[in-house]
C-alpha cells in the first residue's frame, strides 16, 4: 500500500512537472515569436509563376505566419562576411536559413518515423528526388523527410514588389500533402504549402518608397534589418468563406483566445488542431535559429514593417 502510494506520488509529481516545464515552454515561444498573418509579398494568391509539380498554385484560405528580426551587422558577424561594403549575400543567408529548418532534430524524428510507416502505406514507393539537406543544396523538384515535402520554388528573382532585383529577398517553397479539398474529409486542411524567407526591411516597402531606401540603405550600411520567416498556408477541405481573410486579418498578440484565422466550420477538433500546429511551428523557428547559433540575438516581430509606415 506505501509502495503504491509512493509511485503514485511520484508519478504525479513527475506530471505536474512536466506540465509546468511544457506550460513555461509555449509562454516563451509565444511571447518570442506570436503568430502574424502572412504578409503580401508571400501569399500565394499573388504568385504569378507555375509551380514545379502541378499546373496552378492552389487556392489557400488561411494562413499564418511567425518571424524574428536579426541586425544584419549581426548576421555579417555571425558568418564573416568581410564582403566590399560590408553586404551580406541574402541569399547565402535564405539557403542557410532553410538548411538550419530542415535539418532541426524535430523534424528529423517526423521524417524517419514517416520513412518507417511509408513502406506499408505504399510498398513499391520510389524517390530518387530525396535531398540529403547537410550535403546538397536545395533545387526545385526535390523532396525533403522521405518525400513529405516537396520544393515547389526557389526565388533568387524579384516578387512584384521588390526594387533590386531580388537582392532584399530569398525565398523557397515547399509542398506537403493533399492539394485536394475535399468536403468529407475529417481533417480541417490536408495540404498546403510552407514558405521560408529572409528579406531586408527594404523589401516589405512598396515600390515608390523603396527607391528612397536604397539611399538609406547605403548610409545606413550594415544597420538594416533582416526578417527570418517561416509561413504555413493551407488548403482547406470545402468550408464556407472566411468571416475574416488572411489577408486584412488582425496580428495575433500571442494567440490570444479568438485570435487567429477563423473559418465558419471549424469544430472543436479543427480548432485544437490548429492551436498544435501553430505551437509546432515556433517549436521548429526556435530550434532552427538555435541551429544558426542567433538565439538571444534576435528581436520579436509584432507586425510587418509596411504595416509599421502606415
Amino acid at each position: 500500500m506505501i509502495r503504491g502510494r509512493t509511485v503514485f506520488i511520484s508519478l504525479s509529481s513527475i506530471a505536474a512537472l512536466g506540465s509546468a516545464l511544457f506550460y513555461s515552454n509555449h509562454l516563451r515561444l509565444i511571447s518570442l515569436y506570436p503568430t502574424l498573418p502572412v504578409p503580401p509579398q508571400l501569399l500565394i494568391s499573388r504568385r504569378t509563376d507555375s509551380p514545379h509539380t502541378t499546373e496552378r498554385w492552389m487556392r489557400c484560405d488561411g494562413g499564418d505566419a511567425w518571424s524574428i528580426k536579426i541586425p544584419k551587422s549581426i548576421l555579417i558577424s555571425s558568418y564573416k562576411e568581410r564582403e566590399e561594403e560590408q553586404e551580406m549575400d541574402i541569399q547565402k543567408l535564405g539557403a542557410r536559413w532553410n538548411k538550419a529548418f530542415w535539418s532541426n532534430w524535430a523534424l528529423r524524428l517526423e521524417g524517419g518515423l514517416f520513412g518507417l510507416i511509408r513502406p506499408l502505406i505504399t510498398p513499391k514507393w520510389e524517390n530518387p528526388n530525396e535531398m540529403n539537406v547537410f550535403k546538397e543544396n536545395f533545387g526545385k523538384g526535390n523532396t525533403l523527410l522521405n518525400g513529405l515535402f516537396t520544393v515547389e520554388a526557389i526565388d533568387p528573382t524579384p516578387d512584384q514588389n521588390s526594387h533590386n532585383g531580388g537582392n532584399d529577398h530569398s525565398e523557397m517553397i515547399f509542398r506537403w500533402g493533399d492539394l485536394t479539398p475535399d468536403v468529407k474529409s475529417n481533417l480541417l486542411f490536408r495540404g498546403g504549402y510552407h514558405t521560408l524567407s529572409a528579406r531586408t526591411t527594404s523589401s516589405f516597402r512598396p515600390q515608390e518608397v523603396q527607391g528612397r531606401d536604397i539611399a538609406k540603405s547605403r548610409d545606413q550600411g550594415k544597420n538594416e534589418d533582416v526578417y527570418l520567416i517561416f509561413t504555413c498556408q493551407g488548403v482547406y477541405r470545402s468550408l464556407p468563406p472566411p468571416k475574416q481573410s488572411s489577408h486584412s486579418r488582425v496580428v495575433n498578440n500571442g494567440d490570444c483566445p479568438g485570435s487567429g484565422t477563423v473559418l465558419e466550420g471549424m469544430n472543436f477538433v479543427d480548432k485544437l488542431f490548429s492551436a498544435f500546429h501553430r505551437e509546432y511551428a515556433r517549436i521548429l523557428i526556435d530550434l532552427a535559429i538555435r541551429n544558426m547559433g542567433l538565439q538571444g540575438k534576435g528581436v520579436r516581430v509584432d507586425k510587418w514593417p509596411s504595416e509599421s509606415s502606415n
